[in-house]
């Protein structure tokens, strides 16, 4: 209780008060004292009948009985400051925020005061236990509210508080892999976090104590919303941190992207998810505005989480006005400057300082995993022109489009004014290698807005890169050491070919199908041709070099590709991979080179060619199938004299029985297989 308060206490010095004992009971006497310990001292105390419960606070002590009874609050002490909670649908907490006293004139007994002692350290030895050892967050709990209960929040100071938050909860995985458990059981909780009233408790202690709650504290309660997907918990922290004094971080801002990307990910009724998409669309709109405004860095691991909000809302403007702003990429003009980098460019050689990095004025470098997420966004949204645009200008782009560029108003520079020269830029346009999952998620979009055209060109496109990638992993590479040659980014397989084949069963076209029947054997004999050639430089290297080993290989492999929090001694990872994301490295460094592995490409060419053998039969069997219920369809149309098309004659004409017969070539059905089909006996 602050000095302010000691004249509201003090009016009722010498007053007869009624004061509540813990387990209903209630003791009147008259207040002749207090000290720091919150003990009051009373004369002529009388117990009475009368029961009442209340949150237990300090002790009473009653003259001339001598004994010492846990005290609640009564009417007559004030009541505590109103705290601000950050979540707006708070639940009840199970710690009741008592109010300190100082000490007066009045002291109490010696013996009272070593019990007082005694029992705080007891009770706070408890709670260094707790927390020193690996006690379990029940424990921590429990002894945190023990201690609170007799002595208050204020004997604490703020690092116990801390500790506390940290402790009082299981991991962020531990919860991640619980809440899972229970959603496939069908055990959905009634509130997203099932710890959350410890957080609120925590951290109104903190700021009653006049403490401010640090911004690693923010995070940790962010971390474990993060992990049961939280949103609307995440979204009134992040408030909080603001509200706070703090600035965000783009921590910060990716541990609230991890609760509504992961939210998106667990399944939810079919009528709510309208009104949560349009909620997370709302939140990340917030977000960025914010980062624009105070300046936070986009990062990579936040350019990701982005992406996949973005995927599930389908918000075009959001993600036009990110792709400006955090890779200079203008997707009404791809190979053009944005206007908005060369002002930040502009003012910044104003200013005389170059465009800083931390700061993220610098555009994050295009990387082929943006590209594939670029070109699948534009394709959910059917926009088959843009997504087709995007992909040949960020896999080829054009250094200096600008140059090639010129003014339909040069003959007229006196009635328009001067032309102004914008700034050069230091850096090169945004442009990325695709890979199998760019033209598998390109082909797949194209094919189901049904461009037939489009679908053949890209096919083509991929057998072209599939035969160059195969005849640069051979050239040289028969002496050299898997270590020394790059893995390969592209490789034809089953998913390439599928999408292509379902356009052509879907709109039974016959010509589509033939021409994916004709390119499958030469994509069979290809496949086979490169596993022997692999399978026999396998063999003759294990000849010629015994050392060079495939374990010595994967071994080397793996210590130059391990993660840098891997540990030298078991190879495993300190953070579970769901939740190790850098948010610190505003511009991610450039990826090793993955050195080549003939063991797994041998794998993986055999997989692929067992994939292809079961589609080649696969596309048989729908060619022969579209083409028997074409003819049937047109064969009743025939029996009922009507016309079709007769390709040799370019017209609808009417045919007989008998033409019709000879065109489609029906073979002669003989009687004992169709009585024997029917079931009858064959005389």
């Amino acid at each position: 209780m602050s000095k302010a308060s000691q004249p509201e206490l003090k009016k009722f010095m010498d007053k007869k008060l009624f004061i509540h004992l813990q387990g209903g009971r209630k003791v009147s006497g008259t207040l002749r004292g207090y000290d720091i310990f919150l003990n009051l001292v009373i004369d002529d105390g009388i117990e009475e009948t009368t029961p009442a419960q209340k949150h237990p606070i300090g002790t009473v002590v009653i003259r001339g009985n001598s004994f010492i009874a846990t005290k609640t609050a009564s009417k007559a002490l004030p009541r505590p400051q109103a705290l601000r909670h950050f979540t707006r649908s708070a639940t009840r907490s199970t710690l009741a925020n008592p109010v300190r006293f100082v000490a007066s004139t009045s002291t109490p007994s010696t013996d009272n005061k070593s019990a007082v002692d005694f029992a705080w350290k007891t009770q706070f030895s408890g709670l260094e236990d707790a927390l020193s050892g690996n006690a379990t967050p029940s424990r921590v709990w429990n002894s945190y509210v023990d201690l609170l209960d007799v002595f208050g929040y204020q004997t604490l100071p703020v690092e116990v508080h801390q500790q506390v938050l940290r402790k009082c909860s299981p991991s962020p995985q531990q919860l991640r892999i619980s809440a899972a458990r229970r959603i496939i059981a069908g055990n959905e909780p009634r509130v997203p976090h099932i710890h959350e009233s410890k957080f609120q408790t925590i951290i109104r202690n903190i700021r009653a104590s006049g403490h401010v709650p640090g911004l690693e504290d923010y995070h940790f309660i962010l971390t474990q919303f993060a992990a049961v997907g939280n949103y609307p918990g995440s979204i009134q922290v992040y408030e909080e941190v603001k509200s706070a004094g703090h600035t965000p971080t783009a921590k910060t801002v990716g541990l609230v992207l991890q609760a509504v990307v992961h939210r998106l990910t667990l399944p939810i009724m079919a009528h709510a998810r309208p009104r949560m998409i349009e909620q997370t669309r709302k939140i990340f709109n917030d977000l960025l505005s914010d980062m624009r405004e105070l300046k936070i860095p986009m990062v990579a691991a936040n350019m990701d989480l982005s992406f996949r909000v973005l995927k599930e809302s389908l918000d075009y403007e959001a993600f036009e006005s990110l792709m400006k702003w955090a890779y200079g990429i203008d997707l009404a003009y791809p190979d053009k400057v944005p206007l908005q980098l060369l002002e930040r460019k502009y003012k910044a050689s104003l200013s005389g300082t170059g465009l800083d990095s931390t700061s993220g004025q610098v555009p994050v470098p295009f990387s082929t995993s943006a590209l594939n997420t670029t070109i699948d966004f534009l394709g959910r949204l059917g926009n088959v022109s843009k997504m087709i645009q995007a992909f040949e200008v960020l896999t080829q782009p054009l250094p200096h489009a600008q140059e090639h560029f010129f003014s339909s108003f040069e003959d007229d520079e006196d009635d328009v004014g001067a032309i102004l020269q914008g700034p050069r830029l230091s850096f090169t346009p945004p442009h990325a290698e695709p890979n199998t999952t760019t033209y598998a998620i390109l082909i797949r979009h194209i094919s189901r807005a049904g461009n037939r055209m489009l679908a053949r060109h890209y096919l083509n496109e991929s057998m072209w890169l599939d035969r160059e990638t195969v005849m640069s992993l051979r050239h040289g590479t028969w002496q050299k050491a898997d270590a020394d040659i790059p893995r390969p980014k592209f490789a034809l397989n089953r998913n390439l070919l599928l999408p292509v084949l379902g356009l052509g069963n879907r709109d039974k076209n016959m010509g589509l199908l033939r021409w994916l029947s004709t390119k499958l054997p030469r994509i069979l004999r290809r496949k086979k041709a490169d596993l022997d050639y692999h399978i026999s430089r396998r063999n003759y290297r294990a000849r010629r070099f015994p050392s060079d080993s495939p374990s010595d290989v994967k071994s080397t492999a793996g210590l130059s590709l391990s993660a840098p929090n891997a540990t030298a001694a078991g190879g495993k990872r300190r953070v579970d991979p769901i939740f190790d994301l850098d948010f610190d490295t505003t511009i991610p460094l450039p990826k090793k080179t993955k050195p080549f592995d003939a063991e797994l490409h041998i794998q993986i060419l055999e997989k692929d060619l067992r994939d292809l053998e079961d589609f080649r039969k696969r596309v048989e069997f729908v060619l022969g199938r579209t083409s028997q219920r074409i003819k049937e369809r047109l064969g009743r149309r025939v029996w009922e004299n009507k016309d079709v098309w007769v390709s040799t004659a370019r017209r609808r004409t009417q045919l007989s029985k008998e033409q019709w017969r000879e065109i489609v070539n029906f073979k002669p059905m003989k009687k004992e297989s169709t009585a024997w089909s029917l079931g009858h006996d064959v005389e």
